[in-house]
């Protein structure tokens, strides 16, 4: 009988098929005309051939099964993907979601691939291309009267256009990138993504041969947010789950870290490569992985035996968890498969785990999941190993087949950390602040001389802009008559302040809040406060950190 057929059971059959509701069930795959029958001991071979229910002890579909290998040709390469060792088991996901939602599919999910461009055409990659609805190819038109001209599958902001892949090898770093996340599996090419079929990716091109600036960062968050979410995904019952960002560099910036909230605020996650220093980026920051903000997950690199690569960054509380890195292959320019090492390589597996989960929550609850659900179940659900505490906020790195089992088999879950790490929030808070600078100057006469300008520097929360109580400091340094200086810096905890108050003379009152050089001078003691992102003040004040102080998340 072909699945899914209704069909009437000949008298006497229906009490044993019965005992069987789930035997045609449309989404297993069976052999079609045929049953399993399993006869009650001593029944005959006449009352066999009728099959009578009171002969028969049960009665169930011949399933087809199939292995939950893929037939990808360099599938056994991908030791990211597999169970062994340091490995990802997305081959377990796979599984998982075939037996118990049917469908490995992540289909709805939509990916920003904020990179290098991607080589669209790539036979393991075109499919998994996000098109524009709106946008007609190559006419030099902006037809959906987004801003952006032919953004068939992306923008290139580095050269302004539509061309998301410029020919040739170029490209190399976002086709490998969006090979891992999102390579078509079961096709009999090459590799596969941890997202096999199903899902789109946006390329988001900023990155270039030399590098990408923060002005086309920014540009590239906020066109994947305004220009395509809002315009396209989520009115189509998408989800923008996430951004992959396997790029790092620069120091702090305010306008970078208000595009990656604005996506926070869009419930949009930014998986983040926490850098290839081999440094501990609790003491020397790491951006823009080190934003401390909640949409983002820093990834850092391990090998095939599952040790932390030598080259990845690590950090109790700023990076979040291990994924693999070294020796990835993946889809490379053009239509080839290479190999490459680096966090940026461990980020897209994250993200690929991040956009299927969304795909199996969907499947299970007719709902998306919100950005904060999926960080934690992808974080409480990794494998612990000693060799990660001190080292990664959760302790663990990721493990696909049980990030799918807690959604498949909700009990399985459990997000207490791991075997002897101390209880307690997945990543500390840090302060992140912004000073504001107040300088005043001291010139008893119009020679001209030169004399000292005192400044109070007092700290806020960049997010709720609120003073910080007690966090002030204060310096001299020298400048010209008549010059008022107004500025803000970006800033971080915690520093030190070497202040210079020997030149102070009694009775200056040049300000309400230093009504006299004693109060002036009695505020050099305070040194509890931030270490200025932009280094020197204006005029040379000498703002020195201790080694190993400054943090980043």
């Amino acid at each position: 009988m072909p699945p899914g057929e209704d069909k009437a059971l000949p008298a006497g059959q229906a009490g044993a098929l019965g005992r069987r509701a789930d035997a045609f069930d449309a989404s297993f795959k069976l052999v079609d005309d045929e049953l399993l029958v399993k006869f009650k001991p001593g029944v005959s071979k006449e009352n066999r051939g009728r099959a009578l229910d009171a002969d028969v002890e049960y009665v169930e579909p011949n399933y087809i099964y199939t292995t939950s290998q893929t037939n990808d040709t360099r599938i056994g390469e991908l030791w990211g993907m597999l169970a062994d060792g340091g490995g990802a088991n997305a081959t377990g996901a796979w599984a998982i979601m075939k037996d118990k939602l049917k469908d490995t599919s992540c289909s709805g999910v939509v990916i920003g691939v904020i990179d290098e461009g991607i080589q669209v055409t790539h036979p393991d990659l075109a499919a998994a291309i996000w098109t524009n609805p709106k946008e007609v190819a190559g006419n030099r038109r902006d037809d959906d009267g987004n801003g952006y001209v032919d953004d068939v599958n992306g923008f290139d902001f580095v050269s302004k256009d539509g061309s998301v892949y410029d020919g040739g090898k170029l490209d190399t770093h976002g086709t490998h990138v969006a090979g891992t996340i999102g390579a078509v599996g079961n096709n009999g090419l090459g590799v596969s993504g941890v997202c096999q079929s199903g899902l789109k990716m946006i390329s988001a091109k900023f990155l270039g041969r030399r590098g990408g600036s923060l002005a086309d960062a920014v540009l590239a968050l906020n066109y994947l947010l305004l220009n395509l979410n809002a315009r396209y995904v989520t009115p189509d019952n998408l989800k923008m789950v996430a951004t992959s960002n396997s790029w790092s560099g620069g120091g702090y910036a305010q306008s970078l870290y208000d595009a990656i909230n604005a996506h926070n605020t869009d419930g949009i996650l930014f998986i983040a490569a926490a850098g290839n220093a081999g440094s501990n980026t609790d003491a020397s920051a790491s951006y823009p992985a080190g934003y401390v903000l909640p949409n983002i997950i820093s990834v850092g690199s391990i090998t095939s035996t599952g040790a932390i690569s030598s080259f990845s960054n690590y950090g109790a509380t700023s990076v979040d968890l291990f994924a693999p890195g070294s020796g990835i292959i993946s889809t490379y320019p053009v239509n080839n498969y290479a190999s490459l090492s680096g966090t940026s390589m461990a980020t897209p597996h994250v993200t690929g785990a991040v956009a299927l989960y969304a795909a199996a929550y969907y499947q299970a609850k007719n709902s998306w999941p919100s950005a904060a659900q999926i960080k934690a179940a992808v974080m409480g659900t990794g494998t612990c190993s000693p060799a990660y505490y001190g080292k990664c906020a959760s302790g663990r790195r990721l493990n696909v087949g049980r990030l799918i089992e807690s959604v498949t088999t909700p009990a399985s879950f459990d997000n207490s950390p791991c075997p002897h790490m101390a209880p307690g929030p997945t990543t500390l808070p840090k302060p992140r602040m912004a000073t504001t600078i107040k300088l005043y100057e001291q010139n008893t006469d119009s020679t001209g001389k030169w004399w000292y300008a005192w400044a109070q520097v007092t700290a806020f929360d960049a997010q709720t802009k609120q003073p910080i109580p007690g966090v002030v400091f204060s310096g001299t340094w020298s400048i010209s008559p008549d010059n008022d200086w107004s500025n803000d810096y970006w800033a971080e905890f915690p520093y030190s302040v070497t202040i210079d108050t020997s030149s102070f003379t009694v009775g200056w009152t040049d300000s309400e809040w230093i009504p006299t050089a004693e109060t002036a001078k009695a505020w050099h003691l305070i040194t509890n406060g931030t270490q200025l992102g932009r280094g020197a003040l204006p005029g040379g004040l000498s703002v020195p950190h201790h080694a190993g102080t400054d943090t980043d998340k």
